[in-house]
């Protein structure tokens, strides 16, 4: 089951990576960091396969990887400083969260 829903997403991975790079390093990390469902445990490794490769050199896979959890980090952090709550109870039925678990959640962290 698990390998059923994991391995298209690492395929994606892969290929994204194989086929842009660096860049592609930067934003699958930046995804991740947002809190995307994309496994950081897939872009990580084969970026380190490409340094091994010669087709990635391993400043540039530490620096993009590093840099985009920094910057999805960020854009997350502003979300929620801006956004909060109120975004969370207007489009989070978008992404399968109802205002029934946020109040649940909520309820779990007051304890």
């Amino acid at each position: 089951m698990l390998e059923a829903i994991l391995k298209p997403l690492i395929d994606f991975v892969t290929h994204t990576i194989g086929a842009y790079g660096v860049p592609a390093v930067f934003v699958l990390m930046l995804l991740e960091s947002m809190g995307i469902l994309i496994p950081s445990e897939a872009i990580s490794p084969f970026a380190g396969y490409l340094v091994s490769e010669g087709e990635m050199t391993l400043f540039a896979a530490v620096a993009a990887g590093v840099l985009g959890n920094l910057v999805g980090s960020w854009v997350a952090y502003f979300v929620g400083l801006w956004g909060g709550r109120e975004l969370w109870f207007h489009y989070g039925r978008y992404v399968g969260v109802r205002t029934h678990h946020l109040h649940l959640a909520e309820k779990w962290f007051d304890r």
